[in-house]
């Protein structure tokens, strides 16, 4: 069996229909660069269609050859960013009075005290 041409098994397996990973895309990057292969040739190899190849080569020139799921790791710039908007999502950094889940837990609370006084006071049994 030659290498650019898989039996019609291997590319039925294979699949048109499954998702680009990102590993595909680097994959696909390397033949394209460094290989120089032809769309038709590389389309064959991996089992996929041209126009599926050509696609994800011009959203790989848009996101000039970093996939989406990228591996890069976070600087710290990054982190703080993230923590403080994770921070005012969550309110951690509010008294705990101010917080939008405590607020919701203590109107809550209130409604049950409320609730049990007007019971009381009209005089019916609590079991």
């Amino acid at each position: 069996m030659d290498i650019l041409k898989p039996s019609s098994e291997l590319i039925q397996v294979m699949s048109h229909q499954r998702k680009w990973t990102a590993e595909d895309r680097r994959f696909l990057a390397h033949l394209r660069k460094k290989k120089k292969m032809q769309v038709k040739d590389i389309a064959v190899m991996m089992g996929r269609t041209e126009c599926s190849v050509w696609k994800q080569l011009s959203y790989l020139e848009m996101t000039a050859g970093v996939p989406r799921h990228s591996t890069r790791k976070p600087s710290a710039k990054d982190k703080e960013e993230a923590s403080r908007k994770n921070a005012l999502r969550h309110g951690w950094n509010m008294r705990p009075e101010d917080r939008p889940k405590f607020r919701e837990k203590m109107a809550a609370l209130n409604q049950v005290e409320q609730a049990l006084n007007a019971m009381r006071n009209s005089n019916v049994s609590i079991s």
